[in-house]
């Protein structure tokens, strides 16, 4: 079995949804890949060098992971765990048959990833080098976990 990404943030049960999948991945029998809501998870979660985090605590991005903080109330370690589990989750599954990821699987992108990503995992250190807007490894991992966005013609 194969996931690709977003376990948290939605739903009423997020805690069990990340026991179920981080024990399917444990024992072995499901390959769980990382989602841009895990994503923006660690990146809410790290702080920047001059203060603050990497993904800001305004208001929308707090709503938007309110679900998942609210169901790790008073659960901090158990909240802390989940984010380490994260860090280890491959951007991309590929195969000679088959080959997957959380949004968008463009070629240019997948072949940056192999060489700077580890064990197709990001890094403590790469976790900040994805949030430089304007470089080519920010597109890379936004397109890769967000998919690609453009303006539709009008009308």
């Amino acid at each position: 079995m194969l996931f690709v990404g977003d376990y948290i943030d939605r739903g009423p049960k997020i805690r069990e949804t990340l026991e179920l999948v981080g024990g399917m991945v444990e024992s072995e029998n499901a390959i769980a890949l990382m989602g841009n809501h895990e994503y923006n998870a660690l990146c809410f979660h790290f702080q920047e060098s001059e203060g603050g985090h990497l993904r800001k605590h305004l208001i929308k991005n707090i709503t938007q992971h309110y679900q998942t903080l609210k169901q790790f109330q008073n659960r901090q370690p158990e909240y802390e765990q989940c984010l380490e589990w994260f860090k280890t989750l491959p951007l991309f599954f590929e195969s000679d048959h088959f080959r997957a990821v959380h949004a968008c699987w463009d070629g240019s992108h997948m072949s940056l990833l192999r060489k700077t990503l580890v064990n197709n995992c990001l890094t403590d250190e790469l976790i900040h080098e994805s949030v430089k807007k304007g470089t080519p490894f920010y597109d890379t991992i936004n397109d890769t976990l967000k998919g690609k966005e453009m303006k539709l013609p009008r009308g």
